[in-house]
């Protein structure tokens, strides 16, 4: 049984609250991977599941075992948790082998080495200095170290940040590959979104020391429950609006885009009420055909990304919109065009 449970978490230091009441469930064999600001709470979280630090209250359950609740406290080395740092921390006087297999003991010691470094694609590296590997492959071995013990849980903390973009993508799939064949569940804490949407089965929102949204990439980027979770992953605008009219699953709000229709986050807005609409850049378009046509606009700034762009263009009403597009629909600065609506953006109502 491979999971992690907490509930309640409260963590201070120096007597400033940094976790606050925090419910948190990664399933058996799930990576989950912890999104928030720098500062929100993201290590202190992970730490505190290590044991390396001490909460104030909560009770936290790896692989259906309590390490933490009123009563208990077991110490970091008899938790069944491999840490994976930010940089591979790799013991420099020993080779490759030895630093995966440094703690083991006994006849399978070898088997197992050998093992975890074709795991994570290191095959026969066993007698390389870690000065003698790439940033990328030291972090394969730290994975490896991570998983010798046959932990629970592996704890990750932004383990992939000081690789270049390419290398990043090829050493995050194997790593996570690695883990997930391992069955252990991993808490991977990352301030890339799109790190966090591309390859975590769940993703859990911190803010302000509590999780404020947990659920699949899908979830948390298509169905935000609060406006902060809205504007924070991904690209998005917000747009103030009144209510004009509601119907079944939808309301018309009238704002400086003219009048939309959006779906209400939560609750059943009345007409009169005022709030926020949240548009996504793949929710407009620039070209004509269906949906509603918000008028022309002039593209002032275009984010070529290679596979796509994000281009920002003015409304003739003043508003600024930002539209996603396909590589082979990159218009100029300068051009104009027209911009439709072809999602469906969401509501949320004033509190």
């Amino acid at each position: 049984m491979s999971s992690i449970e907490v509930r309640d978490l409260q963590v201070a230091f120096r007597g400033t609250p940094v976790l606050d009441g925090l419910d948190l469930t990664v399933p058996d064999g799930a990576v989950t991977a912890v999104l928030g600001r720098s500062g929100c709470g993201k290590t202190s979280l992970l730490r505190t599941v290590a044991g390396l630090v001490r909460p104030r209250s909560g009770e936290i359950r790896l692989g259906g075992t309590t390490v933490v609740d009123g009563r208990r406290w077991v110490p970091p080395e008899q938790r069944g948790v491999g840490i994976v740092p930010q940089e591979g921390a790799l013991f420099p006087h020993l080779d490759v082998a030895a630093n995966v297999g440094f703690g083991l003991r006994g006849r399978d010691r070898r088997s197992r080495v050998e093992e975890l470094l074709a795991l994570v694609g290191m095959a026969g590296t066993g007698s390389l200095r870690p000065s003698e590997l790439s940033g990328g492959m030291q972090q394969r071995v730290a994975v490896a170290r991570a998983l010798s013990r046959r932990p629970h849980v592996v704890l990750l903390d932004e383990p992939f940040a000081a690789l270049d973009q390419t290398l990043r993508g090829t050493v995050r799939a194997d790593v996570l590959a690695a883990i997930r064949s391992d069955g252990a569940a991993a808490l991977l804490v990352t301030h890339d979104q799109d790190e966090a949407l591309g390859v975590a089965d769940r993703v859990a929102v911190l803010r302000a020391g509590r999780i404020r949204q947990e659920g699949t990439p899908e979830e948390v980027y298509l169905e935000p429950k609060d406006l902060e979770t809205a504007l924070f992953v991904g690209e998005a605008l917000a747009v103030p609006g009144t209510v004009t009219r509601t119907g079944a699953g939808a309301v018309a709000v009238d704002g400086p885009l003219g009048p939309l229709v959006a779906r209400p986050a939560t609750g059943a807005p009345t007409a009169g009420q005022h709030g926020t609409v949240v548009v996504r850049p793949e929710q407009l378009a620039l070209d004509a055909g269906a949906g509603q046509d918000l008028g022309r606009a002039r593209v002032v700034d275009v984010r070529f990304h290679g596979h796509g762009c994000l281009v920002t263009a003015v409304l003739a009403t003043g508003s600024r919109v930002t539209v996603r597009t396909l590589s082979g629909q990159v218009p100029r600065t300068g051009e104009e065009c027209r911009v439709r609506l072809v999602g469906a953006p969401r509501f949320f109502a004033a509190r």
